[in-house]
């Protein structure tokens, strides 16, 4: 049995995550303090208890995560692409923190082939991401986008640096 318990750390949330590691339960410490929960997690096991400690989604937001940017796309006019999307899009995420990881056509492994080209592109968090995209240099380039490719835009938040 696994018994959840957040606010954990602390108070009556420490005092259940005691009482249901003494009777048996995997206790998953879940609070905004690290250091407390590591004590507590130390005090189970201790006690020859079984514990692990998860962040609240809170507590999450401070510890620093890149945010990726993946582009599938296919040219429809190379010119506009080279000429007036490709240089200036670059510019506007540099401008941001964004860095391209990689650009190159696609070897589709499984899955649909339409779109044949990707970009992968870091920028150092989700929140810029969106500070970028929605940005006014940003915004100015979509038209132009949109005639010199076809092109999907997600976003997907790395792991805990």
């Amino acid at each position: 049995m696994t018994a959840l318990v957040t606010g954990s750390t602390s108070g009556i949330g420490k005092a259940a995550a005691i009482a249901l590691a003494a009777r048996g339960a995997h206790v998953l410490v879940v609070g905004r303090d690290e250091q407390r929960a590591k004590y507590l997690v130390a005090e189970i096991e201790g006690s020859g208890g079984s514990a692990t400690f998860r962040l609240t989604n809170q507590a999450m937001r401070s510890i620093h995560m890149s945010a990726y940017v993946i582009v599938e796309f296919t040219v429809k006019d190379p010119d506009v692409y080279r000429e007036k999307y490709g240089p200036n899009a670059g510019r506007t995420a540099k401008e941001y923190g964004g860095e391209v990881l990689a650009n190159s056509n696609w070897e589709i492994l499984h899955g649909d082939g339409s779109l044949t080209s990707g970009a992968l592109m870091r920028f150092p968090d989700h929140e810029t991401v969106i500070k970028w995209y929605n940005s006014p240099e940003y915004q100015q380039l979509i038209e132009i986008r949109s005639v010199a490719m076809d092109a999907r835009f997600s976003l997907l938040d790395g792991l805990p640096s």
